[in-house]
């Protein structure tokens, strides 16, 4: 644990001491810059290539994210070496600099497409630079007796703000385009690095070698969990480029309409982050983490057969608050284990470098159904298992006694973390 902590007895307790007001600011303002934008950057880049089939105009989209999460699974480790030079504060800045620089590339792309590979480049790197310092902040600094509350509560910021933005960001989009939208997005993203001063610095962590990261990345501890990133990291990709299409043409193009669904689907959810805090802290993460992804499965299938706005809403609605449940007891069980462990910096890198890989075979099935001709319903069966994939990997691949294990075990290093 770093020596430079500091406690601010003003802070109310719910929230926690001032490094967590600081996480919880930054993290807020940030996501609702970024939330603005988030469900519309796939719309945004289809549009410039509006002229091809949509099918081909979904496979540069794709591609748009391929090369976003190789620069991201390339950066990962010098990334987090840079990290440990500058601290957390320097850190989270540079990390929130590069995703602007991302937002302004994508307005550039307008008229040369070109910077596209830019804004992709930007913000996959940016990736590491604020999302390793937030997680070790959270998993030290966070009340381990309340976590499940201080979870949902992050959990409860970022939905509201995530439900407000995307029906502001269709209004900005409707009445004054996809620039404007860009350019606000841009400019809260530097504002919300200011809460950063309440931060801790983060140094006194440590990475180690390549040869060090190889053997934690195969290690006992870490293998079911690196399973459990991997099918996360695909989770996010492989229905997420088909679905804002998929919404778009279901509400007749409507940029406003789409936001406005979007939001009111997350407000409904917001109540279960409250639900699954108080499971967390009863010590029932493992039930709630079960039911979460046999919901979130159960209404991906629901999905391929929509067809109007009202059932958008009813099945979204059904969909979120089970994402509620399972990312709050998906996140307790991840934090416990960072804040239980030596070598914490490590982990967390070994999370991003999973993560990046599950990401790039998620966009590899995007890329394989848009590129056949497939529906864009087709992704939404992928989309439907890999929770299950997730849940079984906690199940399967962290028995140290179970055959998968013992067959790793002979073939790859025994180091634990």
């Amino acid at each position: 644990m770093p020596k430079n902590e500091r406690t601010f007895p003003y802070v109310p307790n719910f929230i926690g001491n001032g490094e967590m007001l600081g996480v919880y600011l930054a993290s807020i303002v940030r996501t609702f810059a970024i939330s603005l934008t988030g469900i519309f950057v796939p719309i945004y880049v289809s549009k410039l290539y509006s002229h091809l089939p949509l099918n081909e105009a979904v496979v540069r989209v794709v591609l748009y994210f391929i090369l976003m999460e190789v620069a991201s699974l390339l950066m990962a480790v010098p990334a987090g070496k840079i990290i440990l030079r500058l601290g957390f504060r320097y850190s989270i800045f540079i990390g929130n600099v590069l995703l602007a620089l991302a937002n302004g590339s994508l307005i550039l792309a307008q008229n040369n497409h070109g910077w596209l590979v830019a804004a992709a480049i930007c913000e996959g790197v940016s990736l590491h630079f604020f999302w390793n310092c937030y997680h070790l902040t959270f998993a030290k600094q966070a009340d381990k007796h309340h976590l499940g509350r201080q979870i949902s509560l992050d959990g409860i910021f970022g939905t509201l703000v995530s439900a407000i933005a995307p029906a502001f960001g269709g209004m900005i989009a409707t009445l004054f385009g996809f620039t404007a939208l860009l350019i606000l997005s841009l400019s809260l993203i530097i504002i919300s690095s200011f809460p950063l001063a309440l931060v801790v610095d983060g140094k006194g962590y440590h990475l180690g070698d390549y040869c060090e990261i190889v053997k934690g990345y195969f290690s006992r501890k870490f293998r079911g969990f690196m399973w459990g990133f991997f099918f996360e990291g695909a989770r996010g990709y492989v229905a997420w480029i088909a679905w804002p299409l998929f919404l778009l043409a279901v509400v007749k193009g409507s940029y406003d309409y789409l936001g406005f669904i979007v939001s009111a689907t997350l407000i409904v959810s917001v109540i279960f982050c409250f639900f699954s805090g108080k499971l967390v802290d009863h010590g029932n993460e493992t039930g709630g983490f079960t039911l979460g992804a046999l919901f979130i499965s159960f209404f991906w299938i629901l999905r391929i057969p929509i067809t109007n706005p009202g059932q958008v809403f009813l099945v979204q609605s059904g969909g979120n608050m089970s994402e509620s449940l399972y990312r709050v007891s998906w996140a307790a069980t991840v934090y416990r284990r960072i804040s239980g462990i030596t070598n914490s910096y490590l982990y967390v890198v070994l999370r991003e470098i999973a993560l990046r890989l599950g990401s790039l075979w998620g966009l590899l099935i995007a890329y394989t159904v848009s590129r056949a001709g497939f529906p864009l319903q087709t992704t939404f069966v992928f989309a439907a298992l890999l929770p299950i994939c997730t849940l079984s990997s906690l199940t399967v691949f962290d028995k140290p006694r179970s055959f998968v294990g013992r067959l790793i075990d002979r073939f790859t290093a025994r180091e634990e973390l």
